[in-house]
């Protein structure tokens, strides 16, 4: 989100597609012990991806510490002092979402539970209709997103005009849902 909010979606993705295949084949890995690595089932899958997010952070870190396009970023970061007001303010303003995301992350997780209490097939056909369903849900959240981060650009530089602009533009998001 940092580098979204920045106008460098392009980052993020491609650090979530390079994570994705290393969990993928380091699932592979360490699922059916392939390549002289142990066999470690569904342990094995949950080092996998504690493996991915790690190198994923770490890549991150070193590119906005490596690219000149974020060097002001950095510096303000660094250059910043932390206060309590600030951060009760972030607070204030995240709590909503951030509850709303763990109650909908919460209940879609507690479902996939009990869908599993039913069986096997029925579980497995769940994933793929929430699978499906993601798919669909992702193309309004990034529409939203990047009309969130357009409009704030704009508000931030006082452009009216296209704040308006990017803000109306983002009623195609109607036509997806």
């Amino acid at each position: 989100q940092f580098a979204d909010g920045l106008s460098e979606p392009s980052i993020g993705m491609w650090l979530l597609i390079g994570g994705n295949i290393f969990n993928i084949v380091f699932n592979y890995f360490l699922i059916y012990g392939a390549c002289g690595f142990p066999e470690l089932g569904l342990l094995g899958a949950g080092i996998s991806t504690l493996a991915a997010r790690v190198l994923m952070a770490v890549a991150f870190i070193c590119i906005v510490l490596q690219l000149k396009r974020f060097r002001t970023s950095v510096e303000s970061f660094r250059a910043s002092r932390t206060q309590s007001a600030g951060i009760r303010s972030i607070f204030k303003i995240s709590l909503p979402i951030s509850l709303q995301s763990g109650m909908e992350t919460g209940s879609f997780t507690f479902s996939c539970v009990m869908v599993g209490w039913i069986g096997a097939a029925q579980l497995a056909s769940y994933q793929v209709m929430v699978t499906v369903g993601m798919l669909g849900f992702m193309f309004y959240y990034g529409i939203g997103a990047a009309t969130a981060i357009k409009v704030a650009g704009y508000a931030g530089l006082g452009d009216v005009g296209n704040l308006r602009r990017s803000a109306f533009a983002s009623h195609i998001i109607l036509l997806f849902m």
